[in-house]
């Protein structure tokens, strides 16, 4: 990802498959696979053009166990 994503730490689909030269679909699909791995948090909201559904992702924190 770029350095644009990055220092928001935030993104949605089309910005990263924008970003990396990607279908939209292909950009699902690897963020739904990250999301399930843990790596990434997701958060619905409504799109910013119509108002259908749409998703924020953001890297999830890892968890500290001292």
């Amino acid at each position: 990802m770029d350095s644009r994503a990055s220092a928001r730490c935030e993104f949605r689909t089309a910005q990263l498959a924008e970003t990396l030269g990607i279908s939209l679909p292909n950009a699902n699909n690897r963020l739904q696979r990250l999301v399930e791995a843990g790596a990434l948090h997701r958060q619905r909201g409504s799109g910013p053009d119509r108002g259908g559904k749409e998703f924020t992702y953001r890297v999830s924190r890892p968890t500290r166990t001292d």
